[in-house]
Parts: structure tokens; sequence; C-alpha cells
């Protein structure tokens, strides 16, 4: 439905948006205050310039587990009890309530310190603020969280880089959107470009010009027939449902746009690849290396 060029990308805290940011916390059992919206700015392929605004993204850190014998609902919650205890406290407010950890899950990995034969099992933790990472680990190699040293891994990778690899996305590429809603521009009058009546009201139109020309005829497009990147999008008249009510513009870019990182098309591509046909030097390898194999007794 939408494409942007990545050009730069940023991120800011702010208020959870319904419908695009995740409002409740089962694992915490609580409101969610804040979390990390990405910006991505750029162009689409039809040249307009873009903010994108993209939600749903929280930066983690892996830890090994080590609460077997108990109860792992019960242990994960305790973890991310110590780790919001110990933050606060390092920040000067020993009594402050404040949560830092958005939720923690088990998942399986292999560890890439040392030799390991097999997985095992990570407490996967998942922050709200990208600069609290750093701050996080400290505490756990030093021995602040649970009374134990903890090894954190993947600890070193930058929020936003961490993105780039978990969605497929790079410098310059195209990020591809199954579905977007679109922020409203400031309607103003026609004498001194204030506001009307404080009215943030303005309606958008969509113009489908399939990258031929501006003076291609405007075309009334409806949900359904929102298809293609080469679309190209005016402020005018776009249906309700693809704008974002209550929700105000933060860039001078022609268009402003929200997301959920669920909706990013690119890491299908990832998922493709097991598909890939062999080339013809990887099948010469492999043949010589089944020979190799059979000679020393060795089954293939």
């Amino acid at each position: 439905m939408f494409a942007v060029r990545i050009v730069t990308a940023d991120y800011y805290m702010a208020n959870p948006l319904k419908d695009l940011d995740v409002c409740y916390s089962e694992f915490r059992e609580d409101h969610v205050k804040r979390v990390p919206v990405v910006r991505i700015f750029g162009a689409t392929p039809a040249g307009q310039k873009t903010c994108l605004h993209l939600h749903g993204i929280f930066p983690y850190i892996y830890v090994p587990y080590d609460g077997y014998g108990q109860q792992p609902e019960r242990y994960l919650r305790q973890v991310a009890f110590s780790i919001d205890r110990a933050l606060n406290v390092s920040m000067g407010h020993p009594s402050s309530s404040v949560q830092h950890v958005f939720k923690v899950s088990l998942v399986s990995g292999m560890p890439f310190y040392g030799y390991h034969a097999k997985e095992r099992l990570f407490m996967k933790m998942y922050l709200y603020n990208p600069s609290m990472v750093k701050r996080v680990c400290e505490l756990l190699q030093g021995g602040a969280i649970m009374n134990k040293i903890y090894q954190p891994h993947e600890a070193h990778i930058p929020y936003l880089l961490q993105l780039f690899i978990d969605y497929n996305l790079y410098g310059m590429n195209l990020v591809n959107l199954g579905a977007v809603k679109f922020r409203k521009s400031q309607r103003t009058d026609d004498a001194g470009g204030t506001p009307k009546d404080g009215s943030i009201n303005s309606s958008f139109r969509l113009k489908c010009s399939m990258w031929r020309s501006r003076s291609t005829p405007k075309v009334q497009l409806s949900d359904s027939s929102l298809e293609g990147a080469f679309v190209r999008w005016e402020e005018e008249a776009i249906p309700s449902s693809l704008v974002l009510e209550g929700v105000e513009k933060q860039s001078t870019c022609e268009l402003e746009a929200d997301a959920v990182a669920a909706d990013i098309l690119n890491r299908l591509e990832i998922e493709n690849r097991g598909f890939v046909a062999s080339t013809e030097s990887e099948r010469i390898f492999l043949k010589r290396l089944k020979e190799i194999l059979r000679q020393n007794d060795f089954s293939v």
C-alpha cells in the first residue's frame, strides 16, 4: 500500500496511541505510560517527501535463564520488578514505582560466548526506553539484579540497527508497508495562514499518477483500490478510514504517516530465501565434500 525510501531515521518517546501502540501490558498488569516510536524520513517512489512513524518496536536484550525449578511466569515477573527497582535506585529515585520493563519472555537460542553443544533458554527482556539498555546491562553485570551476575546477549546492537536487522531494512532501501494511517495538516484561512477555529480537520485527496506526470487526471480511490507503491498522495480528500484522528503532524514533510511494525513487508523477503536455487559452484563443492566424507568412512 505504501513505501518510503529510508534516508535517515531516529526515535522519540511518546504517549501510546490507540490501535497503533500497546496501551496495556498484560505481563506487568498495568497501563503503558510511554513507548518508543521510530521516525523514518525519506521519499515515496513518486517523489513525495515523507515522515513515517513506526510503532510497536521495543528494544530488547537476551539474558540466560536461571529460574529452573521455579514457576517460570512468576520468576520472570520477579526479574522485571528487580530491574525496575535497580534502575530507579541507580537514577536516585529509590521510592519510585516507574516501570522500565515492558515484558520478559522465555526463548530458546544458542549462546555465542564460549562453546555450547545445544541451545538453552534465554530471557528476552523488552524495555520501554532504548536509552536504558546500557544502564540495564551494567546493572545485570554488576549483580544488582536478583543479587546475581548475568551476561547480556545482543546488548551491543543499537536500537535502530536492531530494528533494521529484524525487519530486513537498510539505508536507501524502501520500507514496504501493508497499511498506513495519514496525519492531518493544520487547516489555514485565506489571509493569515493561522488555523481556522483552532481546527486541524483538513481533508486529503489521493491522486494516482502511477509515476507518469502531474498532468494525470485525479482519481478518487476507494479503500480496496489503494494498492501499489507508485500512488501519488495529495492533501485534499482521503477515505476517512485512512486518516489518523486527533494526532498532529510533527514535520514539514509533504506526507506524514503512521504504521505498525507488524505491517512491514520487507521481512517476507528473508522468509522466502529458502527457495533460492543453489549455484553451480555450490553444487561442485557439495559433491566434493561428500566424496571426502565417504573416503573417511562418514555417512552422507
